[in-house]
C-alpha cells in the first residue's frame, strides 16, 4: 500500500521537473524568437492597408523589441538562464502582438 503514494509523489515530482525544464528558454530558442520577430516586422511592413494607428502600434512594438533585445544581450553576457526565460516570454508576447496587428491586413 505504501508504494502507491510513494509512486504518486515520485510521478508528481518528475512531471514538475520536466515541465520546468521545458519552460526554460535556452540561448538558441531566444535567438530563433528574435529572428522571427525581425522577419515578421519586415513582412508586416510590406503589407498594404496600414492606418496611422497601426503604424504607431508597430513603432511601439519595435521600441519594445529593442528593449527586450538589450535584455537578451545582457542575459547572454551574464549566462543568466532565468533572465533569458523572461526575455523569451517577452519575445513570445511581441510575436502575438505582431500577429494581432497584422491579421486585418492579411
Amino acid at each position: 500500500m505504501r508504494t502507491l503514494p510513494s509512486f504518486g509523489m515520485w510521478l508528481a515530482l518528475t512531471i514538475s521537473i520536466i515541465s520546468t525544464a521545458w519552460a526554460d528558454c535556452r540561448f538558441n530558442e531566444a535567438e530563433n524568437l528574435n529572428a522571427k520577430i525581425t522577419s515578421k516586422v519586415i513582412i508586416a511592413k510590406s503589407l498594404d492597408g496600414w492606418t496611422a494607428e497601426m503604424v504607431q502600434k508597430l513603432e511601439k512594438i519595435k521600441h519594445r523589441f529593442i528593449e527586450v533585445n538589450d535584455q537578451h544581450d545582457a542575459a547572454e553576457s551574464a549566462d543568466d538562464l532565468t533572465a533569458l526565460s523572461l526575455v523569451c516570454d517577452d519575445y513570445r508576447a511581441l510575436l502575438v502582438e505582431i500577429d494581432e496587428l497584422t491579421k486585418p491586413l492579411e
